[in-house]
């Protein structure tokens, strides 16, 4: 499946993975509770860290998204003093960041 999905589209192999993942998630729990069919109520995204890298610089913060090979998009950061604190400890080098997750509104949490 994941070889089919790489002929057809040129996307990062890490988004196939990650949607396989979803899905597969997905189908357990279905399969697990047996009850209504799994509906994606709402769209989101899971980036593997190996797809994004977070820019900071002062109170410019960005996050670079590889869309395609070499090809990437950078996303402006918004964020309130809660998670100002969680930066901080970034820049410090105490926190990693690992999974980002962005839905469809545009909000996205790390």
């Amino acid at each position: 499946m994941l070889q089919r999905a790489k002929a057809r589209y040129d996307y990062n192999s890490q988004y196939f993975i990650s949607a396989i993942k979803v899905a597969v998630s997905m189908l357990s729990s279905w399969k697990r509770t047996k009850g209504e069919r799994p509906v994606a109520r709402k769209l989101f995204i899971e980036f593997s860290p190996l797809l994004t890298h977070f820019e900071g610089i002062s109170s410019e913060y960005k996050l670079r998204i590889s869309a395609k090979p070499r090809e990437f998009l950078t996303i402006p950061l918004k964020f309130g003093s809660y998670q100002e604190k969680f930066i901080k400890l970034w820049r410090e080098g105490k926190l990693r960041i690992g999974e980002i997750v962005m839905n469809e509104l545009g909000n996205s949490s790390i």
